[in-house]
């Protein structure tokens, strides 16, 4: 079942149905969806296929040398090549017989880490014109992100492993928005729709993992809580495949999950309260990586430092939290236990930021179906006295405030007032004039009382969003 990416299918259907020659690039982490998308995109097209395999360049060259002779059978200017231009340049020749053919390279970091040369390869076969005379297709997939972004846009100074001057088509494959997961459990409520997705996030495979036909309990437990889950160990798989030594990253990460957000004070964490070692670069490639967001208060001035880090991967701050220190008691097979005595009791708390998060992207990607227009810039306000969960502008430049409630009160009247005090405080430690119809919105799980819709019928700047509105655009 494919579900979502429909704007990248779009694109990377409409470069492979054009009669020119197309390099693309595709990247994403681990399991996002990168070879489901060119399998989809592919479909009824001619296609040689090499997922390269952590083996020497030899054996990837000769395991591709053979997929085109089975594709093209007996071809003697294939046969006789014995390095990768050549056999490049012999394909594309022959492709003339074949407009349109489709070599997708999976998995091209182990292909790159075999043939340290092969960028510059495509690079020179690229330039020399042979891709064109058939309107060759050549799609190049991996899941390390930084090296695919280097390799499609170059690093200033080096072209020797990049594909420079060849303009690549670019995709930077990212989870699923909740709207698309959602359809991975399609009998489940709304409101277990949102807990799912910020528990397991948007990471089609671990999406499919799930069974639609179990309570979500039911797939924690198996899934995660399990010795033999899938993805008990995906975290740890997961920087393992981006980072070589993933000691320091791991510990950043698990204190980011416990609540520690400041650079020093993370550092202090991981590394001891003495230790005068930076992790700057370790934030910053778990920030690339898309492990981590950093955050700045929307309302501070540009020359701002304080930053609060978050842990962006749901499956990731659910795993630091739940399964890391409880590793022993799961292994021993009582996870089921664990998530009756622990998690249980502790998960309203946990799905608090998870929440927020969710109804910030709600804003960024649907704010023009409550307030009729879109929303930009939007993240989170804090200062003193302060922290509005959900804050940004519209494009009709109304600022934007909203509060998320995962609690099982209906949210009244209440709830709107210290929303709208906390704007007039945000605005005023900005020195911003304060608007006269700023947009508010109050996202609730359990919903709203009697006299907080009254109130939301009177004015257009106050909305009133429930779990079924996020998870289902209105008819």
């Amino acid at each position: 079942m494919f579900i979502g990416r429909t704007q990248e299918l779009a694109a990377l259907k409409a470069a492979l149905d054009a009669p020119d020659a197309a390099l693309i690039v595709i990247t994403g982490r681990r399991r996002i969806g990168k070879s489901r998308l060119v399998r989809e995109a592919c479909r009824d097209r001619t296609v040689i296929h090499l997922p390269a395999q952590d083996e020497t360049g030899r054996l990837i060259f000769d395991a591709f040398k053979r997929a085109c002779l089975a594709h093209f059978g007996d071809h003697p200017h294939i046969e006789q090549q014995t390095e990768w231009l050549g056999l490049l340049s012999s394909v594309a020749m022959a492709a003339k017989m074949t407009p349109g053919l489709v070599i997708v390279f999976d998995n091209f970091t182990a292909l790159s880490d075999a043939e340290e040369a092969i960028a510059g390869i495509i690079r020179t076969f690229w330039l020399s014109g042979l891709p064109a005379l058939s309107g060759l297709k050549l799609i190049l997939s991996g899941a390390n992100i930084t090296r695919m972004t280097e390799l499609a846009h170059g690093t200033p100074g080096v072209v020797a492993h990049s594909l420079a001057n060849c303009e690549p088509l670019f995709f930077d494959l990212l989870p699923l928005p909740l709207r698309d997961a959602a359809q991975f459990f399609p009998g489940y409520t709304d409101e277990a729709r949102v807990a799912a997705y910020a528990i397991f996030g948007g990471v089609p495979a671990h999406l499919e993992a799930c069974n639609p036909d179990e309570p979500l309990r039911a797939n924690i437990v198996r899934l995660i809580l399990s010795p033999d889950g899938r993805l008990i160990d995906e975290p740890s798989r997961q920087l393992a495949a981006e980072m070589r030594d993933i000691k320091v990253y791991a510990s950043i990460l698990r204190a980011i999950s416990n609540g520690y957000h400041e650079s020093g004070e993370i550092r202090s964490f991981v590394m001891g309260d003495h230790s005068g070692v930076s992790i700057s670069s370790y934030l910053e490639k778990l920030r690339l990586m898309r492990f981590i967001g950093d955050n700045r208060s929307i309302d501070a001035g540009p020359k701002a430092r304080y930053i609060r880090f978050t842990v962006s991967d749901a499956l990731f701050r659910f795993w630091n939290l739940f399964v890391q220190p409880n590793r022993a008691t799961i292994d021993a097979g009582d996870g089921d236990q664990l998530f009756e005595t622990t998690i249980k009791r502790q998960l309203g708390d946990y799905m608090l930021p998870g929440f927020e998060a969710i109804c910030r992207d709600f804003m960024r990607l649907h704010g023009d179906e409550v307030f009729g227009a879109s929303a930009e810039n939007v993240g989170q306000a804090w200062g003193q006295g302060y922290h509005i969960a959900v804050a940004g502008r519209l494009i009709d430049q109304r600022p934007l405030f909203g509060a998320s409630e995962w609690h099982t009160r209906a949210v009244g009247s209440g709830g709107a007032d210290y929303l709208i005090r906390q704007a007039r405080l945000s605005e005023a430690a900005a020195g911003a004039t304060i608007h006269p119809h700023p947009a508010y919105a109050l996202f609730a799980r359990s919903g709203f009382t009697d006299d907080i819709r009254e109130r939301a019928k009177e004015t257009d700047s106050l909305k009133l969003i429930t779990p079924a509105q996020i998870v289902r655009r209105a008819s």
